[in-house]
């Protein structure tokens, strides 16, 4: 495909790298395990209707979801295979 203005050919788009399921996967549960240090003192703070002015600052000032924080991604241009090869 050729740029629509220049006539150049298109850049070549990079493959994405992809990756086992048994090597992202540990690394994707680890991340959830760090960020539920976070996550879940706030969901109960959510619950009981306390809050807490410095920990809840980023759920509130920047509308991040506990659910958004918990999500790993493994990096641009990086996928994560599910399933048998």
């Amino acid at each position: 495909m050729a740029d629509i203005l220049t006539g150049d050919p298109a850049p070549a788009v990079p493959a994405a790298k992809v990756l086992p399921q048994e090597q992202w996967l540990p690394v994707a549960r680890a991340h959830e395990e760090r960020v539920d240090a976070w996550v879940q003192p706030h969901l109960q703070r959510r619950r009981t209707g306390q809050t807490h002015p410095v920990e809840d600052f980023l759920f509130d000032y920047y509308h991040l979801s506990p659910a958004k924080l918990r999500r790993w991604h493994p990096g641009p241009g990086v996928v994560g295979m599910v399933g048998p090869r």
